[in-house]
């Protein structure tokens, strides 16, 4: 075993190293326990093994679950059939959001209730601070009470209150194959580790299991850390979504840094050129240094410019625009603009593979026409897939899906390349 458990007064649960660990090492691999796909999945994915097929087959009985196969609706019927019992009577075209849907599961559930008590995960007590997550909280009960009401189940609001501020800040963003999101899941395992905007493990998912990974090399000892939000992310946003989502301000080494970053900008820059702001260092005021005492030290080259992180984000969302409406070359060559950026501040992150794979398949989309620049293309396609292989190989296990598909277009690329310069 890679880890073990420590408590901390302000974090809660946490995980430390139990030995020191090397880069690519599977540090926890362990089940889902419940999960909910969002609307949308429910279409295309397995509600149980959540791959994704054109060909499913849908419950007969609640007309809400879908499976691949006949083996993943009897592997899924244990907690189904509980499920199945309230969902007949909601039409299979309404819209149920997961966290009520999964909320409402344990309410009717007393295996599942018990199991959710024995994992003892943390709730924060303090979330009528959050208007965002005290607000929904209504929502979420009445949603509860609509499900369960046919099948005159109890429920009592205090625990309903309970079981939701645990989730709330406990459940996981459930991603397919290719990174997408498809629904949330609740893997209690997991839900010890806490977060880092530069963290040194990352979390993926194979059909039920999670498989947690160790993106750098890890000291015996050292807390063991995952993202709670997708990254890259300028400091700003990171700051409010995890606020907003989790209830707290981050204080991990990056946000450290940046946060004096800005603060010294904004003592000594014109607040209206912050964007152009090239310095890679800063001379942070004595008095905010003091107000972080006891923080972790960090190294230099865990610090990446307010600018850097903000321009990476832009570029990879134009770069998916320009890939939706087909525009290649503009995809590519903004793109191209991110990668650099992208395996300086996110280098390991199977988000940073697959993003350096598609920059390698716009390569092969330009001047197929013309022999001598398509050669040129090709070898800088193989040195994309190449990249991204590095990443990939670190981040996800052997047998995931994107890791596959990856070293395929590697190989063809290769095969490509060869018999252009036979």
């Amino acid at each position: 075993m890679y880890h073990k458990t420590f408590i901390d007064k302000e974090k809660g649960f946490g995980l430390v190293a139990s030995q020191n660990i090397c880069v690519g090492t599977t540090v926890l691999n362990t089940n889902i326990m419940v999960a909910s796909l969002d609307k949308t999945s429910m279409l295309s994915h397995c509600s149980h093994c959540f791959s994704e097929t054109l060909s499913l087959k849908r419950c007969s009985k609640c007309k809400h679950a879908r499976f691949c196969s006949l083996k993943c609706q009897k592997d899924s019927w244990p907690i189904h059939k509980m499920e199945c019992s309230y969902l007949q009577f909601i039409p299979s075209s309404d819209t149920i959001p997961s966290l009520i849907r999964i909320c409402a599961l344990f309410m009717f559930s007393s295996n599942l209730k018990d199991e959710f008590e024995i994992c003892d995960l943390c709730g924060h007590d303090d979330l009528i601070e959050n208007e965002k997550i005290h607000d929904y909280y209504p929502f979420v009960l009445r949603g509860v009470v609509q499900l369960l009401k046919n099948i005159k189940s109890p429920c009592d609001p205090a625990l309903v209150y309970d079981i939701y501020k645990k989730l709330v800040v406990n459940m996981f963003t459930l991603e397919n194959d290719q990174l997408q999101c498809i629904g949330s899941a609740l893997i209690p395992a997991a839900s010890k580790l806490n977060h880092s905007c530069d963290p040194n493990c990352v979390i993926t998912f194979e059909g039920r299991n999670s498989v947690i990974k160790a993106i750098k090399d890890i000291q015996s000892d050292s807390e063991l850390t995952i993202s709670y939000i997708p990254l890259p992310a300028p400091f700003m946003k990171r700051k409010e979504q995890l606020y907003q989502q989790y209830n707290f301000s981050c204080s991990c080494p990056m946000c450290f840094n940046q946060h004096l970053q800005k603060l010294d900008w904004l003592d000594n820059s014109d607040p209206y050129s912050l964007l152009h702001h090239k310095s890679e260092s800063a001379s942070f005021p004595k008095s905010e240094t003091e107000a972080f005492n006891g923080l972790p030290l960090v190294s230099s080259s865990a610090v990446l410019s307010l600018t850097g992180i903000d321009r990476i984000h832009d570029l990879i969302e134009l770069t998916e625009d320009h890939i939706s409406s087909k525009n290649w070359k503009s995809a590519l060559d903004t793109g191209l603009e991110a990668v650099p950026i992208l395996r300086q501040y996110a280098h390991n992150y199977p988000s940073t593979g697959l993003f350096l794979a598609k920059i390698g398949k716009l390569y092969l989309e330009q001047d197929i026409g013309n022999l001598s620049k398509y050669k040129v293309n090709v070898g800088n396609a193989l040195d994309l897939f190449y990249k991204s292989l590095e990443c990939l190989c670190v981040s996800l296990s052997e047998n995931h899906k994107l890791r596959s598909e990856v070293q395929n277009l590697y190989r063809n690329a290769q095969e490509v390349f060869d018999t252009i310069n036979s």
